[in-house]
């Protein structure tokens, strides 16, 4: 671990997306992870069992209050990603959402405003670009654009 303190990380939305996010986060030796927030308690306390977590619930407001926490991770229902968003940013958290950032460009923007009042980081997670699944349709595309002479 470097010189700097672990990163505190909690996710809200266990489903198959925050699975994935979870496994990249216990991966990483910076990362400590403090809680997990589902709608279904039973998911929230799965992942918490499975991957050592200090606290699970359904309350996003938790995640939002733990001061052990810097980073929040986000994978709910994309109707969700807006208000959970400029929520965790308004509290200090950093935030990395799950795919798409929003369902409307004015939300976007006002994720923006948000994230820039707070000085805090955003990343997207755009992880599917480096799948093996994409790759392969990318390269029969390519094929099949070249082979009808559609490639510019």
């Amino acid at each position: 671990m470097k010189d700097s303190k672990p990163i505190g990380w909690a996710l809200i939305g266990c489903g198959a997306a925050g699975r994935n996010m979870t496994l990249g986060a216990v991966a990483d030796p910076d990362i400590v992870v403090k809680g997990f927030c589902d709608i279904e308690p039973k998911s929230s306390s799965t992942l918490a069992g499975e991957h050592e977590g200090t606290w699970h619930t359904t309350d996003p407001n938790r995640v939002f209050s733990d001061p052990g926490v810097d980073l929040v991770s986000i994978a709910t229902a994309h109707d969700s990603h807006a208000e959970l968003a400029i929520a965790a940013l308004e509290a200090g958290k950093h935030l990395y959402l799950e795919k798409p950032m929003a369902m409307t460009t004015a939300d976007c923007l006002r994720i923006e405003e948000a994230r820039a009042a707070a000085d805090r980081r955003l990343m997207l997670n755009h992880s599917i670009r480096f799948s093996n699944t994409l790759a392969a349709i990318r390269e029969r595309l390519g094929q099949i654009m070249v082979t009808h002479g559609q490639c510019t």
